[in-house]
């Protein structure tokens, strides 16, 4: 079974790292925008052997570092202007 074709909850449900297409996939993000974040340090990863993986705790700590507060997310929405 591909990647693709596994349900979200079972990618994330238990586990403690993650790899770059297994985040990509849970958030919606390219996993060459996962590797430039990486790369500059904004994404921590974890080498094994030739694997990189992603801790649960660094991926948390990468998504709430770049969460957009409501706020700021209402002022781009596009209003109808009725």
């Amino acid at each position: 079974m591909k990647l693709s074709e596994k349900p979200l909850t079972s990618i994330i449900a238990g586990k403690i790292a993650y790899s770059l297409p297994e985040v990509a996939q849970a958030t919606s993000l390219s996993v060459s925008l996962l590797r430039k974040h990486a790369r500059t340090g904004a994404l921590k990863v974890t080498k094994i052997g030739r694997r990189s993986l992603i801790l649960a705790p660094d991926l948390a700590a990468y998504l709430a570092g770049h969460a957009m507060p409501t706020e700021t997310i209402s002022k781009y929405r596009h209003t109808s202007g009725v």
